[in-house]
């Protein structure tokens, strides 16, 4: 009985940091993404109304 709790535990915290991991991971490209394409969109503004 004690040893499937620990069992049990040990998998639940190394889900929840994986899913931290991840998380960040998303975070980082989802930032990069975005960044990337605010300043292409920005060169196409800048070049599209030559301001």
């Amino acid at each position: 009985m004690h040893t499937t709790r620990t069992t049990r535990q040990r998998r639940w915290t190394t889900g929840r940091t994986y899913a931290r991991h991840v998380k960040k991971g998303l975070g980082i490209a989802l930032g990069a993404t975005l960044s990337s394409l605010v300043r292409l969109g920005w060169e196409h503004v800048l070049r599209h109304h030559g301001l």
